[in-house]
């Protein structure tokens, strides 16, 4: 066994198999329950933990696909950029973490309150804060992370 910190740099999983053991699950769940506040805080929590795992796995596998990016924290700001639903991603599950969020962060919360994240209009989920469908934003966040390479 490898002591923490020591792992060879192709004991680390691809992008494109976490996202389809982890997120892709996740939005199955979700979709057998599009109304539940629980699913869709998994699928966030999925997503965003997506944008963690690829900068792992491009900092030890290919560092030109971080595109300048020295720390988690600025791969995870240029995916804001590229795609501002991974953001939206980033808020609900970090709100989901902590129920309320007053640490400073390099970006500023739009979602402040895991206990008032969601409300269901016209028939589905929508993110109060964001004022947006939950779906569409899920979606396009994870559209841009499967376009990602390995």
């Amino acid at each position: 066994m490898l002591a923490r910190g020591s792992m060879m740099s192709d004991s680390l999983t691809k992008p494109s198999e976490v996202f389809a053991s982890r997120v892709q699950p996740a939005l199955d769940n979700y979709l057998a329950g599009p109304k539940d506040e629980r699913l869709a805080n998994n699928l966030a929590e999925a997503i965003n933990n997506q944008v963690g795992w690829s900068f792992a796995y491009y900092l030890e596998n290919d560092r030109s696909r971080l595109s300048g990016s020295t720390t988690p924290t600025e791969y995870r700001l240029k995916a804001f950029d590229e795609c501002p639903a991974t953001k939206m991603m980033w808020d609900l599950a970090d709100a989901n973490k902590h129920r309320f969020l007053t640490r400073q962060q390099p970006v500023p919360r739009t979602v402040t309150s895991s206990t008032a994240a969601f409300s269901i209009r016209n028939n589905e989920l929508w993110v109060n804060e964001y004022n947006k469908a939950f779906l569409p934003e899920a979606t396009a966040a994870m559209e841009y992370l499967k376009r990602q390479p390995d």
